[in-house]
């Protein structure tokens, strides 16, 4: 199996490991907002992005959400649930759409047991996520919105993640402010108030007129 965007984990892989992942993977779309997990459940799959970016939130008992983390085509989606058995309280969607690959969970527990190497650079994807955490967990506390919302993009921005079929012709990738609201907690987008500083910096453009 072949791809024009090789997910950056499997590439990190020797080419015994990486094999024995790739017999059991699936190319597959990854469309926008498909969800990848559910929070509280064990997925039937994981996922290797090759292309898009995947959002992870923490929902609240209120149903709001908040994102925690962002996942391209440098990790995995669904390496927490091979740590144990203790329930996972996020959940994952596809921020940007794109592509990966499908591997059933049960296949990839047994490579992340039996394998050294598979299970060392799962857990030291696992460990930089966490550190992203923290620092997200600063960002949310200490700034404003516009800050966060750069930051975000700027996260969003620094992973090679986009296709000829997700970015426009100067090579930005399109994505909805309201799926922006997440990320940035509680902000009025459609207001124009957090966007139209940093449009008027020409660091992003906005389809529509901000109001």
């Amino acid at each position: 199996m072949s791809t024009k965007n090789p997910n950056l984990l499997l590439s990190s892989l020797s080419s015994e490991s990486r094999s024995l992942l790739m017999s059991q993977a699936t190319s597959v779309p990854l469309p926008l907002r498909m969800a990848l997990y559910e929070a509280e459940q064990v997925p039937r799959y994981a996922y290797f992005p090759t292309s898009g970016i995947a959002s992870v939130v923490t929902v609240m008992g209120n149903g709001s959400t908040a994102e925690v983390g962002l996942i391209g085509r440098e990790g995995l989606v669904g390496s927490l649930h091979l740590l144990g058995s203790l329930p996972v309280p996020t959940r994952c969607f596809m921020q940007l759409e794109g592509s990966g690959l499908r591997i059933p969970m049960a296949e990839l527990k047994k490579a992340f047991r039996s394998s050294d190497e598979i299970r060392n650079r799962i857990l030291e994807f696992v460990q930089e996520q966490a550190l992203g955490v923290s620092q997200l967990a600063a960002c949310q506390r200490l700034h404003e919105a516009e800050a966060r919302l750069s930051r975000w993009l700027l996260m969003a921005a620094i992973r090679p993640s986009r296709t000829n079929t997700t970015e426009s012709s100067n090579g930005a990738a399109p994505v909805a402010s309201t799926n922006l609201a997440p990320t940035i907690a509680k902000v009025p987008l459609r207001s124009g108030e957090t966007l139209r500083p940093i449009a008027s910096r020409s660091a992003i453009s906005c389809a529509t007129p901000l109001r």
